[in-house]
């Protein structure tokens, strides 16, 4: 079975957490980590009526900010390395997979719930919270689900990763839903699309380091 979890993740994760990462994952950015995330960051809210607002955050990145998924990367290798091994240790076939904030897990459904658990206790350590938009799936609908996860159930998932509107205008091209009656050769296409895509970045002079943080998978 797959099971897709959804965190509140950039706006909660604690700034020691990335700090922390940072320091041993990539040293070199420490300088940048501590003059943007160093202390607390004010920004501006503006309500319905056009009035401004100061907003103070003391954890979490910002949205929208270049370097914020390589952040939350570094913040959460940590646990996301912790969870790996809790998992193979429910089943040695046991797989995680992680793009960003989207945290996808492959067992046998029998450990779902034991699987479930382990996500949510990490993370929740780690200062991320697990929340309503879960999603649990089989390639054979009829297969039998934890109670605690029958009701996570769907028909269908789409690609982790695969939707990056920022390689092309065209949202819509690299989006490839996965059920059990997909066209694997469509979706494999649109895989190997986004390799190019991610290729080209490459050669263009996008440091490998970066692409092992900000598409972090393990």
């Amino acid at each position: 079975m797959v099971i897709a979890f959804d965190t509140n993740a950039f706006g909660s994760i604690p700034r020691q957490r990335v700090w922390d990462g940072t320091r041993a994952r990539l040293p070199l950015l420490t300088p940048t980590v501590q003059s943007w995330l160093g202390a607390s960051t004010t920004h501006v809210m503006w309500d319905d009526t056009g009035r401004a607002h100061l907003v103070t955050a003391s954890a979490g990145v910002d949205q929208g900010c270049p370097l914020s998924p390589l952040l939350f990367a570094l913040g959460l290798a940590e646990a996301l390395q912790e969870i790996a091994s809790k998992l193979e240790g429910l089943h040695a076939s046991a797989k995680l997979f992680v793009y960003l904030d989207d945290v996808v897990v492959v067992l046998p459904a029998s450990q779902g719930e034991e699987a479930a658990k382990v996500v949510e206790e990490v993370l929740g350590r780690y200062g991320l919270v697990v929340n309503d938009k879960t999603k649990a799936w089989t390639r054979d609908p009829n297969t039998a689900l934890p109670a605690s996860l029958a009701c996570r159930r769907v028909p269908q998932l789409s690609l982790l990763g695969a939707s990056v509107s920022w390689l092309d205008r065209d949202e819509g091209e690299l989006d490839a839903p996965l059920h059990a009656q997909s066209d694997g050769k469509d979706a494999l296409d649109k895989a190997r699309l986004l390799v190019r895509r991610l290729s080209a970045l490459r050669s263009a002079g996008v440091p490998l380091t970066l692409f092992l943080y900000v598409n972090y998978v393990q």
